[in-house]
C-alpha cells in the first residue's frame, strides 16, 4: 500500500511542472489582456468605446483561452489596437506597447494558430503602360457568363414568405431626367447624359467617383472625366491609361475615391494574351491593372487625361492562380484598399493594399486569401474591418471578415428572410427581349456599412422553386437585410450576425433589380437599381432608405424597345459633399444615325434639407391680463371671487389659454383653462381655498392650437404678462 502511495506522489511530482508549463502561456496571456484592459480605460480613447473594449478584454481573460475563445480574445486585442491609433498622442506609446504585448502572448497559444484562413503575400510591381494603336482590340462581346445560371441551394430552415408589406411607391420620371424642388425629400441635383458608350454593344458596368468638381466615370472599355461637377464630360481612352501591351483591355471596371490619400482608383480587367484572348482552354492568364491619380493630377492633365497615372500590375502569376480573373469589386477603408474578384471555376482572390503605398510610386505589398465559390461583393465604407459577402443558401449569406489588426480572416453567417431565387424573366414592352437575363440573379449585389450596421442587398425572383410551388411574388424584386455588427470578440465567438430588419422593394406590375448600396457621411443609406414593366423600358432609379421616409425615384423616362442592363451599376458617396451621392447607370436611347444605342447616365442626388415648418394659421403676437375685479381689499380670503380679463392679440375665437393664480406664499397655485372669444378676449375667475392675503400673481399662457404641439416652452407661441393684485 505504501508503495502505491509513493508511486502516486512521484508521478504527481513529475507531472506538476509539465502542467504548470502547459498552463503558463495561458496565464501570461490572461495577465497581458487584463493589463491592456486597465490601460485602455485611461488612454484617451473615447470613454464609451474604451469601456466596451475593456469589457471584452476582461471577458477573454476570465475563461479558458482555447479554441474559438482564443481567437475571440485576439479580436478584443485588435479592437484595442484600432482604438489606440486614435488615442491622444501623449498616451499612444504606452497603450500600443500593451497591445503588442497581449498580441504576442496570445499568438504563443496553439489555438490561435488555427483561427482562420491563411493569408498570402504578393509583391505587385508598378508598370509603365505602353499603347500600340496597331494592335487589335478585344472582342466586342462580354466574356463573363450570365448570372441567371447561378444556383443558390435551399436551406433546411427555409421559410418561404408571400409578399411582405405594401408595394413600394416609386415615382416615375416623365419626359427625361426629373428635376426636384428644394422641399422634395429626394433631390436630383445633376442628371447628365454622358453620351454613347462607344465600341461594343454588350452590357456595361458603369462606375463613378467624385471629389469636389472632379468626376471620374468608367464603363468597361470606355471612360470619361468631368471638371465641372458632372455637367460636362471629356472622353478618356482606357487603352492609353492602362496600356494594351499585355493584351487588350476587356471589361468589368471599378472606380473609387480614397479620401485619406486624395486619390482616384481605377481597376481594369484584361482579356488573356493573344492569340486566344477569350481565356478558354489552356490560355487562362489574364490580369487586372490598378491606375491611381489625384484630382489635381486630372486637372493638370485636362488636355490629355490619360497622362499622370500610376499603374500597377496584378497578374494571375502573382497570385499563383491556374485560372483567370473576373467580376471585381473594391472598397476603401481607413488604411487599406480592399479588392475581390473571381478565380473562375475555383473561388475568389480577396486582397488588401495599404493606401499609403498607393502614393509612393513604388511596388505594393499585397496581402490576400483565397475564398470558396464565386461572385463576392465588398461592403462599402469600411473603417478598419472589411466584409466580403456571398450567398450561401436561400436563407443565409456568408461573410469573410478581415480586420486591419487581426493576423487571420474569419467567417461569419448572415441569416435573412428566405429569398425567392427562381423565375427572373422580365420582357420589354415589345415582348422580344428578357432584359433581366443578366441583372436578375440571387447573388449579393450591394452592401454597405452604416455605423454598427451592415446592409446587404440582392435581386429576388418570383418563385422559391423552379416549379413555382408555394407562395409566389408577382414580379422580380429587391430584398435587403440589415445586421448588427457586434464587437470583434462577440462576432468571432458567435460567428453570426443578428438580422435586425428585412426590407422589400417590390411592385405588383414592375420588375426591380440590380440594387447597389452606399452610405454618406451623415449615415444615410442610398440605393440605385433598375426598374421596368410591360409598358416602360428598364429605367435607372435612385433613392434613400434611411433616417426619414424611404424615397425612390426614376431618373430617366421610358425608352425604346430594346434594353441593355449589365451585371452591376455604380453608386458612391460624393466626397465633395458628404450629404450627397453620385450614381452611374446605363440607359437605352434612339440614335438618329444608327438606331438604338446605349448611353451612360450620371446622377448626383441626396436628401433635401428639412422643410421649414408650415406657417401658422393663427399668429398671436401678445397675451396679456388686462384687468381684475371682485375684491376691494388686499387679496385674497376664502369665499372671495376674483374675475380675470385678458386678450390674445391677433387670435381668432376658440384659442386655448391657461391661467395660473399664484398666492403670495408661492405654493398652492390654482390653474384654469379658458378659451378666447371671436375677438381674442378671454375671461377667468378663481376663489382661494384658504386665506392668503397679499399680492397674488396672475400669469396667462398661450399653449397653441391643435395645429401646434401644446408646449408651454415653445417660444414662438408664448408671451407671458403678470400683474400684482
Amino acid at each position: 500500500m505504501w508503495l502505491l502511495a509513493v508511486t502516486a506522489i512521484w508521478i504527481a511530482a513529475l507531472s506538476g511542472p509539465a502542467q504548470a508549463r502547459k498552463s503558463g502561456p495561458e496565464v501570461t496571456a490572461r495577465a497581458a489582456m487584463t493589463r491592456l484592459a486597465n490601460t485602455i480605460r485611461h488612454s484617451g480613447v473615447e470613454r464609451g468605446e474604451a469601456r466596451g473594449i475593456a469589457r471584452d478584454l476582461r471577458r477573454g481573460a476570465k475563461g479558458s483561452l482555447r479554441g474559438r475563445r482564443a481567437c475571440a480574445a485576439l479580436g478584443a486585442v485588435a479592437e484595442a489596437h484600432g482604438a489606440g491609433l486614435e488615442a491622444k498622442r501623449k498616451r499612444r506609446r504606452s497603450l500600443l506597447g500593451d497591445v503588442r504585448g497581449a498580441e504576442r502572448a496570445l499568438l504563443r497559444l496553439p489555438a490561435t494558430h488555427r483561427c482562420g484562413l491563411r493569408v498570402h503575400h504578393a509583391r505587385v510591381k508598378r508598370v509603365r503602360p505602353s499603347f500600340n494603336p496597331n494592335l487589335p482590340a478585344g472582342a466586342a462581346l462580354h466574356e463573363q457568363g450570365g448570372e441567371e445560371d447561378y444556383v443558390v441551394p435551399r436551406d433546411k430552415h427555409s421559410k418561404p414568405l408571400p409578399p411582405q408589406g405594401t408595394p413600394t411607391d416609386v415615382a416615375e420620371g416623365v419626359g427625361g431626367a426629373t428635376a426636384s424642388v428644394v422641399t422634395d425629400p429626394l433631390q436630383v441635383l445633376t442628371s447628365t447624359d454622358v453620351g454613347p458608350l462607344g465600341r461594343g454593344f454588350y452590357p456595361q458596368e458603369p462606375q463613378v467617383a467624385k471629389k469636389g468638381e472632379v468626376v471620374l466615370y468608367s464603363g468597361n472599355t470606355n471612360g470619361a472625366v468631368s471638371l465641372d461637377g458632372g455637367a460636362h464630360f471629356t472622353r478618356i481612352d482606357p487603352n492609353r491609361v492602362f496600356g494594351n501591351d499585355p493584351g487588350p483591355i476587356c471589361c468589368d471596371t471599378v472606380v473609387r475615391y480614397a479620401p485619406t490619400i486624395d486619390r482616384f482608383l481605377w481597376l481594369m480587367q484584361y482579356w488573356c494574351p493573344p492569340p486566344k484572348t477569350g481565356c478558354d482552354g489552356e490560355n487562362q492568364n489574364n490580369r487586372y491593372r490598378l491606375a491611381v491619380i489625384s484630382p489635381r493630377g486630372l486637372r493638370e492633365n485636362a488636355a490629355d487625361p490619360t497622362r499622370g497615372w500610376q499603374v500597377y500590375d496584378l497578374t494571375t502569376q502573382r497570385y499563383g492562380s491556374g485560372t483567370w480573373f473576373d467580376y471585381p469589386d473594391m472598397a476603401v477603408g481607413d488604411r487599406y484598399l480592399y479588392l475581390t474578384w473571381d478565380l473562375v471555376g475555383v473561388g475568389t482572390a480577396n486582397s488588401r493594399i495599404p493606401l499609403s503605398e498607393l502614393t509612393s510610386g513604388r511596388s505594393l505589398d499585397v496581402d490576400w486569401f483565397q475564398g470558396t465559390n464565386i461572385f463576392y461583393r465588398l461592403a462599402q465604407s469600411p473603417t478598419d474591418t472589411a466584409f466580403f459577402l456571398k450567398n450561401a443558401t436561400d436563407s443565409r449569406d456568408e461573410a469573410y471578415v478581415w480586420n486591419d489588426f487581426l493576423p487571420f480572416v474569419f467567417e461569419a453567417s448572415l441569416p435573412h428572410a428566405t429569398r425567392p431565387g427562381s423565375f427572373y424573366q422580365s420582357l420589354t414592352p415589345a415582348g422580344i427581349q428578357n432584359w433581366n437575363d443578366r441583372a436578375g440573379s440571387p447573388v449579393v449585389k450591394g452592401a454597405t456599412l452604416r455605423g454598427d450596421q451592415l446592409w446587404v442587398s440582392w435581386a429576388a425572383g418570383r418563385w422559391f422553386s423552379e416549379r413555382g410551388s408555394g407562395p409566389t411574388w408577382p414580379q422580380p424584386h429587391i430584398q435587403y437585410a440589415v445586421y448588427d455588427t457586434p464587437s470583434l470578440f462577440d462576432l468571432i465567438f458567435g460567428a453570426s450576425l443578428h438580422d435586425r430588419h428585412d426590407g422589400f422593394i417590390w411592385s405588383s406590375t414592375a420588375t426591380y433589380t440590380n440594387p447597389v448600396l452606399a452610405t454618406n457621411a451623415e449615415g444615410d443609406v442610398a440605393i440605385t437599381f433598375v426598374g421596368g414593366d410591360s409598358h416602360s423600358m428598364p429605367t435607372p432609379y435612385v433613392g434613400v432608405l434611411t433616417n426619414r421616409e424611404q424615397v425612390l425615384r426614376a431618373v430617366l423616362s421610358q425608352g425604346p424597345a430594346i434594353a441593355v442592363v449589365g451585371d452591376y451599376a455604380g453608386l458612391q458617396p460624393d466626397s465633395g459633399d458628404p450629404t450627397r451621392w453620385v450614381a452611374a447607370n446605363v440607359f437605352t436611347t434612339v440614335d438618329p444615325r444608327s438606331g438604338l444605342g446605349d448611353n451612360w447616365l450620371y446622377t448626383r442626388f441626396g436628401r433635401a434639407p428639412t422643410p421649414p415648418p408650415t406657417p401658422p394659421k393663427r399668429a398671436p403676437t401678445e397675451i396679456a391680463v388686462t384687468s381684475t375685479t371682485g375684491t376691494a381689499y388686499a387679496c385674497c380670503f376664502v369665499t372671495d371671487q376674483v374675475n380675470v380679463f385678458g386678450k390674445l392679440t391677433g387670435a381668432a375665437g376658440g384659442e386655448p389659454v391657461r391661467l395660473e393664480y399664484k398666492p403670495p406664499s408661492g405654493s398652492g397655485t390654482i390653474t384654469e383653462a379658458v378659451t378666447t372669444d371671436a375677438t381674442g378676449n378671454f375671461t377667468g375667475h378663481f376663489t382661494p381655498a384658504e386665506n392668503q392675503a397679499g399680492p397674488w400673481t396672475i400669469v396667462a399662457h398661450y399653449a397653441g392650437s391643435g395645429i401646434y404641439a401644446p408646449s408651454d416652452s415653445d417660444p414662438y407661441f408664448q408671451y407671458v404678462s403678470s400683474i400684482p393684485i
